[in-house]
């Protein structure tokens, strides 16, 4: 109960922090200059459609904008996945009083790549490994090396279309913008990986804070439509459905006293996931922002079904409703220097029938809370044309802790996990490499 309390204290302080610094930019805007736009151009691009561009600023021709507004325009081009940068000039319209407003995009390439390399280092040995298919062969470290190379292509004027294919598996999206002639978007996300993906659920989904390896495959598919309003605000709603083949679910920490059940083997599983959220967003950078502000307010239903092998009942159930916020604030430091302060809060309720081990199975509620701090530098940058090329440099510390009320979790009251990172990152209008390194502690950490 107390916990309850504390959670819906904190849920209540940063709802109001939200609405205070809303209300003080709606006053900020009443005072300024407004110009009425005659048309919208786009220039600077190649492949992009300029269609997709003007439905992402939001703007419509014959109204009239402050400049704040066609500032947050501009950034929310910037945000797209395809553009580098982008800048706004107005220009004198035909008729008296009007502008032509143009929007300046530097687009990215229209084949990508992304490459990455992370050493990793566990304060304890964890079963993370996706070579290591049982609980007993554990690492204290692993070297992650990740790549994935794809294309963008533009159907229509409101259509985009982009292919991956990397260590991670098969990629494919479509999204249409301006959807029945609204502000609205439709995306459609399809995944698959060949052998051995690893996914580490909620504890509201496996309170014994599993690893699932699915040794013959998995598939995701999501459907999201979002609805973006100009004052910075979206709607989202989201449908996925996740499958994998035939694999091995064991204890992040390892089979010992800590848990229930420990390792067992599955001869698939299915994951449900829909959720509602309403996003603020006013940062100045989708990858690496350095100022501005972003708040997440979700509502997720997931669910995990399996068929354990040897097990009576075989067939696994969890279900998982979940209240959650996330909220970010960046702050710019002289001019190459950014610091990032993040709270995560979300409580909810669970069910789990035939949890492997003993059987156990009952409703319980969950809980978890989190903290962020992030400094990111930028040591390079060159963005003239012909060339694009950015180069940071990004440290982070985040904690975390989450429990149950089901009784047959891990010991650990609660489970705190720890992880701070740093790495470098070039970014170009090919793609972005990353190199880096991680440190984790999951248990008792503070």
């Amino acid at each position: 109960m107390r916990r309850t309390r504390l959670l819906a204290r904190l849920l209540l302080v940063t709802l109001l922090c939200a609405s205070s610094s809303f209300a003080s930019a709606v006053a900020a805007t009443n005072a300024e200059p407004r110009f009425h736009l005659q048309a919208i151009e786009v220039r600077g691009t190649r492949h992009a459609s300029s269609g997709v561009v003007v439905a992402a600023s939001l703007l419509e021709t014959g109204r009239v904008y402050t400049e704040s507004e066609l500032r947050d325009a501009v950034r929310r081009v910037d945000r797209l996945p395809f553009v580098l940068a982008a800048d706004l000039a107005l220009e004198r319209g035909r008729e008296r009083g009007t502008y032509v407003l143009v929007l300046d995009v530097r687009e990215a390439r229209p084949f990508f790549f992304e490459a990455g390399l992370t050493a990793n280092a566990f304060d304890e040995p964890l079963a993370l490994d996706d070579d290591n298919l049982h609980a007993t062969d554990l690492d204290r470290s692993n070297l992650a090396a990740t790549a994935t190379v794809g294309a963008r292509v533009f159907l229509g004027r409101y259509g985009t279309l982009f292919a991956a294919a990397g260590d991670a598996g098969v990629r494919l999206g479509l999204t249409h913008y301006r959807l029945f002639g609204r502000n609205l978007f439709l995306s459609l996300g399809l995944s698959e990986t060949i052998c051995c993906p690893t996914d580490v659920p909620p504890l509201g989904l496996d309170p014994a804070y599993g690893a699932w390896v699915d040794r013959g495959g998995a598939r995701r598919a999501s459907l999201t439509l979002g609805a973006p309003f100009a004052d910075h605000q979206a709607l989202r709603a989201r449908v996925a459905l996740s499958t994998g083949d035939e694999g091995v679910r064991r204890p992040v920490l390892g089979d010992d006293a800590r848990f229930v059940g420990g390792s067992f083997d599955y001869r698939g599983r299915t994951q449900h996931e829909v959720q509602l959220a309403w996003l603020y967003d006013t940062t100045d950078d989708p990858l690496f922002p350095f100022a501005g502000s972003s708040l997440v307010v979700a509502l997720d239903a997931r669910s995990l079904d399996a068929d354990v092998v040897g097990a009576a009942p075989s067939a696994m159930h969890s279900d998982m409703v979940r209240l959650s916020v996330l909220g970010r604030r960046h702050w710019p430091v002289a001019d190459r220097h950014a610091f990032a302060a993040g709270l995560s809060l979300a409580a909810g309720r669970s069910e789990v029938e035939n949890l492997p081990g003993e059987g156990r199975g009952g409703a319980f509620d969950v809980w978890e809370l989190g903290a962020t701090i992030r400094h990111t530098m930028r040591l390079h940058e060159a963005k003239t044309a012909p060339a694009f090329r950015k180069l940071y440099w990004v440290s982070e510390l985040r904690v975390s802790a989450q429990d149950t009320s089901s009784g047959f979790g891990p010991a650990y009251d609660p489970l705190e996990v720890a992880v701070v990172s740093s790495s470098v990152v070039w970014r170009s209008d090919w793609g972005t490499v990353r190199v880096g390194v991680r440190w984790v502690d999951v248990g008792n950490v503070l």
